[in-house]
């Protein structure tokens, strides 16, 4: 086949390709999958779910019934309160883009746990970062990004044992 050919075939397969896109998208280019923050995966009241992507025209939208997000799904806010255990899933959406892969976080709502009367860990967190000791492993409080904060526990060495009584 001459040259000329081939441009032509080209240029009628690439319409037809992206024209294809089963989701209305017209590119063959997939959004990244949103970045998601959870202040706690385990929470006793609350827990407020956070996601993101950084692409002009994109949006977010979520399902908690299990099922996958699609266009008609709500869209997510900013921020997302969340007070029973559940399952939420979220995709980015774009018209000139097919959708992101579908994200799944599962929160849990601790309403009442057991009453520990003793936590003891062995061996004892490292001294520069001692942390709030055994109780601060079960307290359902979500440590921050400064790891030399007071509530970050470090150990090395070792293999962990906790030790919980009921």
């Amino acid at each position: 086949m001459k040259p000329s050919i081939y441009a032509l075939l080209f240029a009628l397969a690439i319409p037809c390709y992206l024209g294809a896109q089963a989701d209305g998208a017209t590119s063959p280019f997939q959004l990244a999958d949103p970045v998601v923050a959870v202040d706690s995966l385990l929470f006793r009241a609350a827990a407020t779910l956070q996601a993101a992507l950084d692409y002009p025209g994109t949006e977010l939208r979520y399902t908690r019934d299990g099922s996958d997000p699609t266009l008609v799904a709500p869209r997510l806010p900013a921020a997302l309160r969340v007070t029973e255990s559940g399952t939420i899933k979220i995709r980015a959406f774009h018209p000139e883009l097919r959708p992101s892969e579908v994200t799944t976080v599962k929160l849990l709502a601790v309403r009442d746990p057991p009453a520990v009367v003793k936590a003891e860990l062995t061996p004892a967190a490292h001294a520069d970062y001692p942390g709030g000791g055994a109780r601060s492993l079960i307290d359902l409080q979500k440590g921050g990004v400064n790891f030399r904060d007071s509530v970050w526990s470090g150990f090395s060495g070792a293999d962990l044992t906790l030790e919980l009584t009921f």
